[in-house]
């Protein structure tokens, strides 16, 4: 199930059922129209269909072409976005009757998915992720520099949570619900109302504030709790590609080589050119991506210390033995 977005269909309908690109697992798509009557219409009294009858609605059903019609809802629809003095609990009290008088059949989507033909595919590629919020896509929750900068923060610390599991995990998790994101948006106009109506907050420097605090705690919860023993929770920190190691043989030349974690690092050190060893250990590359990303400050001490000696060592596959020894010393069985 997922949204029917313009953009995706350009002139096709929402309802009938599709199937994934580069699959065959079949798609019912929303029909976002027919679904904001209800969800969010229906008590606008603005509105030029306004007041909206399950009598109307199961006409305008009956008139709409297609195998399938999704219609999806929030559940707070009935009591919270529309109050029951607005006649929202009669309307669905007496829709399932007034659909019927048109022959309408209601359906599981499981059984509607498999009782039409495929008609289509519905390609959403990862660059174009959509949603049923304001524009149909991220923006939403990805929409400002404010969002992008505290979801990176966010992010940053995912490998770091897992690592270290237990409390850390269930709270980095729970402040990765997108509610936190949607918050800080700062959009106007109707989109923008929506946003502040469903906020628990005053306005978005209360949000953010409340966010950063939130996300900061736990920053410094883990890296406290990383610090009672570094060497135990460095090989379970897996770092995204972004920061990942590159190996260079000399400036310019990159090695198609790239560690995301210490296991790998080493793994990567028994195999790559001395000469890329020589290399890093000369500029303390080696040492900065271990402090910075594993806090190693034992580790990388030694590491700076062999440095300074690199040149007065003639045997290069011994010089590899002693990067790789020192890396090893951080594992604690």
């Amino acid at each position: 199930l997922t949204e029917g977005v313009d953009c995706v269909l350009g002139w096709r309908s929402p309802n009938y059922v599709y199937k994934a690109w580069g699959s065959d697992i079949r798609v019912l798509l929303r029909n976002y129209r027919l679904s904001d009557d209800i969800g969010f219409r229906f008590s606008d009294k603005k509105w030029d269909q306004y007041p909206l009858t399950a009598e109307k609605y199961a006409q305008w059903l009956s008139q709409t072409s297609g195998d399938v019609i999704l219609v999806a809802i929030d559940y707070e629809t009935f009591g919270e976005h529309h109050s029951i003095n607005t006649g929202i609990h009669e309307f669905l009290r007496w829709l399932p009757l007034e659909i019927a008088k048109y022959n309408i059949a209601t359906e599981f989507p499981s059984t509607a998915a498999f009782k039409y033909p495929i008609r289509d595919v519905y390609n959403v590629p990862p660059w174009n992720t959509i949603s049923w919020a304001d524009e149909r896509d991220l923006s939403a929750w990805l929409g400002n520099e404010i969002q992008k900068t505290i979801f990176e923060f966010y992010t940053f610390l995912e490998p770091y949570a897992k690592a270290v599991g237990n409390d850390h995990l269930r709270v980095w998790r729970m402040l990765g619900s997108s509610d936190h994101l949607y918050y800080l948006s700062m959009k106007g106009g109707a989109a923008g109302e929506v946003h502040t109506y469903f906020s628990p907050y005053k306005n978005l420097f209360t949000a953010l504030r409340v966010y950063t605090e939130a996300l900061t705690a736990l920053a410094s919860a883990i890296s406290s709790k990383i610090a009672e023993n570094p060497y135990k929770y460095a090989y379970n920190i897996v770092l995204p590609s972004l920061y990942s190691f590159q190996f260079y043989l000399t400036p310019g030349r990159p090695l198609s080589l790239k560690a995301r974690s210490l296991p790998e690092l080493i793994t990567l050190l028994e195999k790559v050119p001395v000469e890329s060893i020589i290399y890093h250990l000369r500029r303390g590359d080696l040492a900065n991506w271990l402090r910075t990303f594993f806090m190693l400050d034992e580790i990388t001490t030694r590491l700076e210390e062999l440095s300074q000696n690199v040149d007065s060592i003639k045997d290069y596959e011994k010089l590899r033995e002693m990067v790789i020894s020192i890396l090893r010393g951080s594992k604690v069985s």
